[in-house]
């Protein structure tokens, strides 16, 4: 990737600048720098109009590892930032506020280990502030780990979870921090297949299939063009196939409509998706 090729000879520049070319950690920046990229993609929430992403990354190290990382700060940190800030611009991603790296240290961890934890957030807290304690008060963070049953996407200055894709839009275009956000749509998450680690807010609506103008296209050849959508019947939401070839699986059954529950399992191809809660 290109923009990891930058960002590669970019940190032998700083190495050798800050630390005479002698870097010795179990954690290269370079590895850091794709899993915020995957952190990032991993996080992303298909809205109506737009597809919406974290803005602020916090990574998390331990104390040898961070002492080591803080001699390169805050440069390391803004060139992460610049990665991240083209990466959305490639994908055509938007944001709730401006992109922000921060680095956090926990003792408790090893030497190699890393978290990232990703979060929306309109007014990134400043470098030198302490995180949690600034995390705490103005917003909550999303599950560090993708794939969780406790995986959520907030906005920032509200307390709330799980904030539905609209208001996302609505605060990132107004720049409201105080938006009553209701809690809405369950989520889709893909557990297996080739987009295994996405999730997707539902919305009325929303078709998934292997055609690029589905609202979220699969790369799996097995998935119809247009496979299936999901409406909202009343208070439930139902999966309806879309006259796929290989037909649409709801629990191991094959259903042409079919109503949702949190923990259902949805097989279409070799595309595995389960419902979360929302």
């Amino acid at each position: 990737m290109e923009l990891l090729e930058r960002l590669e000879k970019t940190l032998e520049g700083l190495i050798e600048r800050f630390t005479d070319g002698v870097f010795r950690t179990p954690v290269q920046p370079v590895e850091i720098g794709k899993r915020l990229i995957r952190e990032m993609d991993s996080h992303r929430t298909v809205a109506p109009s737009s597809t919406f992403v974290p803005n602020l990354f916090v990574i998390v190290v331990g104390a040898d590892t961070f002492a080591k990382f803080s001699m390169l700060c805050p440069p390391l940190l803004s060139e992460f930032e610049t990665l991240l800030k083209q990466h959305v611009a490639d994908q055509g991603y938007k944001t709730v506020g401006p992109i922000a790296v921060r680095l956090q240290e926990d003792e408790s961890l090893k030497a190699h280990e890393v978290k990232i934890t990703p979060v929306s957030m309109k007014t990134p807290p400043p470098m030198d502030a302490v995180l949690d304690a600034e995390l705490a008060k103005q917003g909550t963070v999303l599950d560090p780990h993708p794939g969780g049953d406790q995986a959520k996407t907030v906005i920032a200055g509200t307390g709330r979870a799980d904030a539905p894709t609209e208001k996302m839009e609505e605060a990132a275009g107004t720049g409201d921090t105080t938006t009553e956000l209701l809690t809405l749509a369950p989520s889709i998450e893909v557990v297996e297949g080739n987009e295994a680690g996405q999730t997707i807010r539902l919305r009325n609506g929303l078709r998934i299939g292997r055609g690029t103008k589905n609202d979220v296209p699969l790369s799996d050849n097995a998935v119809s063009r247009d496979h299936l959508e999901f409406v909202l019947e009343g208070d439930a939401w139902v999966v309806r196939d879309l006259g796929s070839a290989n037909k649409t699986k709801v629990n191991d059954v094959v259903v042409e409509s079919a109503p949702l529950t949190p923990g259902d399992e949805i097989l279409i191809g070799r595309t595995k998706l389960v419902v979360r809660g929302a």
